[in-house]
């Protein structure tokens, strides 16, 4: 049962589920756009804490305390892993529709009446994912996982099926009804990175659609450090092999250097082979090289076609970007893919899979 709830007598519309471990520094000004959201109907605020040892817990309290008039709930989950944070924030919570978002989020003024508000247009859809875009960046690693990590809707999209490349969607920013949910099976508590995406694939499989939207936006804070951000490419890797193993039938995937990808679905098949990232890439170019050592001079011509692209990047998605920082893209580019594809190599081995 959850330890704290506010105005237990209103019945919520929807119900804001964030899990938690040691978030204290973000928390606060994630619970503080809740608190600010206008025009939204009734909804409450669900807070799992997943075995935090900082003053995460504390900042939850305190938020409740002072703000009376939003109905919170706080729930702890012992197991480790966002999957079984959030199931029992499904579990505590009393609205209809389930709001995912995550402690490094930051909703936009409208979030809630915006998600609520697409679910009674289309209310046969499965889920919907409102737009995701970087909380104004500091240093030149977060702008750059701000430009290459969780990009934005374009457009408003309606998703029929997972294909590992398209139709999965990400829990800082996602709404379920209840019944869905439920009914899909929740989120896999085994899975520690990809849980999203594999509860997409099980919508999916009861007949349901997904609708991205480009609105209802969430402002998400992004790796900030060069460990996190390659921890986190590497976490990816190992997800992509465990979902080419488990997510689909079977596919083969190959994406070319600058020619595009490749993509059949393929009962039993297991590959994924991603050529055209900065890490091969870059070898490629450098094989060349040995080989008529006058090709040498495509390498910094590619990458400073990478740092044109960054900055390129960052003027649409508003990130300043300085060209001494742009120069740096390049190596953060390649370092990131490499960290990827090692955790590809990592999962491939453990999974019985091509994936590189």
């Amino acid at each position: 049962m959850p330890a704290h709830a506010r105005n237990p007598t209103v019945s919520p519309v929807a119900s804001v589920i964030i899990p938690y471990r040691n978030a204290a520094d973000t928390l606060s000004a994630c619970l503080g756009t809740l608190a600010a959201q206008e025009g939204a109907p009734p909804f409450e605020v669900v807070a799992v804490d997943n075995n935090s040892t900082d003053q995460s817990v504390r900042a939850v309290q305190n938020f409740a305390d002072t703000h009376p008039d939003l109905p919170v709930r706080l729930a702890a989950e012992p197991t480790p892993g966002p999957a079984a944070a959030r199931n029992t924030g499904v579990r505590a919570a009393r609205g209809g529709l389930l709001l995912f978002t995550d402690a490094d989020c930051l909703p936009s003024p409208g979030w809630v009446a915006e998600m609520v508000g697409h679910f009674r247009e289309t209310p046969d859809v499965g889920a919907i994912s409102g737009g995701i875009r970087p909380k104004a960046p500091g240093g030149v690693v977060e702008k750059f996982t701000a430009l290459y990590t969780l990009p934005p809707h374009r457009r408003e999209e309606i998703h029929t099926q997972y294909t590992l490349l398209t139709g999965g969607f990400q829990t800082a920013n996602l709404g379920v009804p209840r019944a869905v949910f439920e009914k899909a099976g929740g989120f896999d508590p085994r899975l520690f990175t990809g849980e999203d995406h594999d509860l997409c694939r099980r919508i999916y499989q009861l007949g349901l659609s997904i609708r991205a939207v480009p609105d209802a936006l969430v402002l998400h804070r992004h790796r900030t450090s060069l460990k996190g951000m390659m921890r986190q490419a590497f976490g990816y890797g190992r997800a992509h092999a465990y979902a080419l193993r488990h997510f689909v039938p079977g596919a083969v995937i190959v994406a070319l250097p600058w020619l595009g990808t490749l993509q059949s679905m393929r009962p039993r098949a297991r590959v994924w082979l991603d050529l055209g990232q900065a890490d091969k890439k870059l070898l490629l170019l450098a094989a060349l090289a040995g080989v008529r050592p006058l090709l040498a001079l495509l390498l910094p011509l590619y990458l400073a076609r990478l740092a044109l692209a960054a900055r390129k990047r960052a003027n649409e998605l508003r990130v300043p970007l300085s060209v001494s920082e742009a120069a740096v893209v390049p190596l953060l580019m390649v370092l990131k893919a490499a960290a990827l594809t090692t955790g590809r190599l990592r999962g491939g081995l453990g999974q019985r899979v091509l994936c590189f």
